[in-house]
């Protein structure tokens, strides 16, 4: 391919005056330059305004069409839960497609025993200078968690 002569080129824009007029992409992108050197045009100033304000409403645009994507994984996750919930015939069946998860401090402060729940005593993480050494004995280890609190830490650590 022959390289184009800039006469050329300016004699084909003076034959073609309507060529950018159909080429708006051509136009964001031409630099004009002020023959006084250092000083800036009127209209290489509007073009440099309206290139910033192209990028802005570029980077805008992208951020909206991310956030409708989003929008739009969201709907559907909740449309596909709403549909499972209206085909399902009993509570069991809508639970049984999710995972249940254990709450992540009550699996850390209780504990599962053959027989219910056991908890840590109390009185024992600080100010422990004022307790007697009998007190702070009768404190070690876990003790049976009461049948009202049992039913509350129950559904924390099995997710009911």
């Amino acid at each position: 391919m022959s390289k184009l002569d800039p006469k050329d080129v300016e004699l084909f824009l003076l034959e073609n005056l309507n060529f950018f007029e159909t080429r708006e992409s051509l136009v964001s992108e031409l630099k004009f330059k002020h023959a006084a050197g250092s000083a800036s045009s009127l209209l290489e100033r509007q073009v440099t305004k309206l290139r910033d304000e192209h990028k802005s409403l570029i980077s805008l645009l992208n951020t909206f069409i991310k956030t409708a994507s989003i929008n739009e994984d969201l709907f559907n996750k909740s449309k596909d839960l709403t549909l499972k919930i209206l085909g399902s015939k009993n509570k069991k069946e809508i639970i049984m497609g999710y995972k249940l998860k254990t709450h992540s401090s009550a699996k850390k402060r209780f504990k599962a025993t053959g027989s219910g729940l056991k908890r840590r005593s109390a009185s024992r993480a600080h100010i422990l200078t004022k307790q007697t050494t009998k007190r702070k004995r009768h404190n070690r280890g876990m003790i049976k968690m009461a049948d009202e609190t049992k039913k509350i830490a129950q559904k924390l650590l099995y997710n009911i």
